[in-house]
């Protein structure tokens, strides 16, 4: 867990950095709002690098008996909300007016409930759980916007909202290797024997 902190640490001493040198180049006191796009590309770009460095360990001890696997484990738990919200900055606008509050396009919702889709099949794919949670609040306010634009009232949505991560995360909890099995049986076997094994 140290040596994994330590290198995030550095990620986001890195990204600090960057973002630092940009404001002073843009003159923007916070370039996350000012330039957001900009922004969420610096992230995703990190973000992409973690997941990577993660992958490499997990590459590297496919059965999970070293170290090296919880090394892994601690950089997904990073890199899996990093490059989310990394994502997330091209489809949404976060803070008031913006998806959170039910105030997103619907285009922008079902999109995000897409995404969410994808990093759940790759926590599947790599074994790691850490994708799945990770989506499970923008899924939430996802189904939250959705409904709201479908005219729904409120004591409506609230309930469906609780019940669909509800049931995304008992179905997932449950039946987490069947599925695990259908989405590897996709891939081809010179990615499949790389990746952790399905029991």
């Amino acid at each position: 867990m140290s040596f994994a902190l330590f290198l995030l640490s550095i990620a986001a001493v890195m990204v600090a950095l960057v973002f630092v040198i940009l404001e002073k180049a843009f003159g923007a006191s916070f370039i996350l709002e000012t330039y957001p796009h900009v922004a969420a590309t610096i992230l995703l770009v990190a973000a992409l690098a973690v997941f990577a460095l993660a992958m490499r360990y997990d590459i590297s001890d496919p059965h999970r008996l070293t170290l090296r696997s919880d090394i892994a484990f601690w950089l997904h738990l990073a890199a899996a909300p990093a490059l989310l919200y990394a994502m997330l900055g091209f489809i949404v606008t976060f803070g008031q007016g913006g998806i959170w509050w039910g105030e997103g396009g619907l285009g922008q919702a079902v999109a995000v409930v897409f995404l969410v889709a994808l990093f759940m099949t790759i926590g599947l794919v790599i074994d790691r759980r850490a994708f799945v949670t990770s989506g499970l609040l923008s899924l939430g306010a996802a189904i939250w916007t959705i409904l709201q634009k479908s005219g729904a009232s409120f004591d409506t949505y609230v309930f469906v909202v609780f019940a669909a991560v509800g049931l995304t995360v008992l179905v997932i909890g449950i039946f987490w290797q069947p599925l695990r099995r259908a989405a590897m049986s996709l891939l081809p076997e010179a990615v499949t024997a790389r990746l952790h094994a399905v029991r």
